[in-house]
C-alpha cells in the first residue's frame, strides 16, 4: 500500500503540473491570438491538462495507468448513469426557474412550452455525447486520479473542499482569456473566477460521490458536461419568456448557490456514511478473525 508520504508527492506534482500546463496554454494564446486556429486548439488542450498532468505523474512516478477508471460498467451502474444525467437538471431547475416562480413572476415560464423541453432534452442528449471528449479530460485527472491521492490525506470533506478549490484555481487561465482578447476587465475575470470557485467546491461533491459508487470516471463526465450546458440552456429559455426589459439575472441570483449547496450536504453526508459503513465492515471482519 502506497504509504502518505508518497502519495502526497505524486498529488503535489499533479497539481502543479496541471496548474503550470493550463498556464503553459494561456501563454500560448496570448503570444498568438491573432490566429483562431491557434487560439481554438490552446482552448481545446487547456481542457485536457489535467488527464495530461495525471498521465505524465503516473509515468514520472512509475505509478503504472492501472486503475484510472476508464470502464463503463454501464448495467451495474445503469442508475448512477440516470443520476448523473438528471442530477444537474434538477439543480439548475431549482436555481434558475424556481425563484421566478417564487417570485410571482410565473408569465415568464412561458417559453417552457412542451415543444421547447422535449427540444432541449433531445439536445442534451446529443450534447452528452459531444461534450464527453471536452470533460473526460479534466475528470481523468480531478475525479480519477486527484481525488483518489487527496482522500487518504484530507479525508472525504477535505478531499471535497481542497480539491474543489484547485479544480477553480485551474480554470484562472480560462478566464484570463478574456482579458487578453479585451473582452473583460481584470475585475471581471477575478469576479467570475471567484464566483466559479465556490461553484465548483460545491459541484465537486455530487461528482466525488458518483465517481465512488461506479469506480469508474464516466458517471462523472456525464454529470459534468451536463451541467455546463444546462445553465445557458435553461437561462435563454426563460429570458426568452421574460417580458421586454425584464432582468431575470436579478431574480435568479437569489438561488445562486442554494440548490448547489444542498445537494453537497447530501451527497457528502452519503460518503460518510459508506465510509463509516466501511469502517464498521472492516472491524468486524477483523474481529471475527481473532
Amino acid at each position: 500500500m502506497t504509504n502518505k508520504k508518497e502519495n502526497a508527492r505524486r498529488l503535489a506534482l499533479f497539481v502543479v503540473l496541471a496548474l503550470l500546463l493550463s498556464a503553459l496554454m494561456l501563454l500560448f494564446i496570448v503570444l498568438f491570438r491573432e490566429s483562431e486556429t491557434v487560439v481554438f486548439l490552446c482552448e481545446l488542450l487547456m481542457m485536457w491538462t489535467p488527464a495530461a498532468a495525471s498521465i505524465i505523474t503516473r509515468a514520472v512516478t512509475r505509478e503504472g495507468f492501472r486503475d484510472m477508471k476508464l470502464h463503463l460498467h454501464l448495467g451495474v451502474n445503469l442508475r448512477y448513469y440516470i443520476i448523473a444525467f438528471f442530477l444537474p437538471i434538477v439543480i439548475m431547475s431549482a436555481t434558475y426557474i424556481l425563484p421566478v416562480a417564487l417570485s410571482g413572476h410565473g408569465e415568464w415560464l412561458s417559453g417552457f412550452t412542451f415543444t421547447t423541453v422535449i427540444s432541449a432534452f433531445l439536445m442534451l442528449i446529443s450534447y452528452t455525447a459531444i461534450t464527453s471528449v471536452r470533460v473526460l479530460g479534466e475528470e481523468l485527472g480531478w475525479r480519477a486520479y486527484m481525488n483518489q491521492k487527496m482522500e487518504p490525506l484530507f479525508g472525504v470533506t477535505g478531499t471535497c473542499i481542497t480539491g474543489g478549490i484547485v479544480w477553480g484555481l485551474w480554470h484562472l487561465p480560462m478566464d484570463l482569456i478574456g482579458y487578453f482578447t479585451g473582452n473583460l476587465s481584470l475585475g471581471e475575470v477575478f469576479s467570475m473566477s471567484g464566483g466559479r470557485l465556490t461553484e465548483l467546491v460545491f459541484f465537486a461533491v455530487p461528482l466525488m460521490w458518483l465517481t465512488k459508487k461506479t469506480d469508474s470516471v464516466w458517471p462523472a463526465v456525464v454529470c459534468h458536461g451536463i451541467y455546463n450546458y444546462t445553465t445557458g440552456l435553461i437561462a435563454e429559455i426563460l429570458i426568452q419568456g421574460a417580458p421586454e426589459n425584464a432582468d431575470p439575472g436579478i431574480i435568479m441570483d437569489v438561488f445562486r448557490y442554494l440548490p448547489m449547496i444542498v445537494a453537497a450536504a447530501v451527497f457528502l453526508v452519503l460518503m460518510l456514511r459508506d465510509k463509516r459503513k466501511r469502517e464498521n465492515d472492516i472491524k468486524n471482519t477483523e474481529t471475527a478473525g481473532q
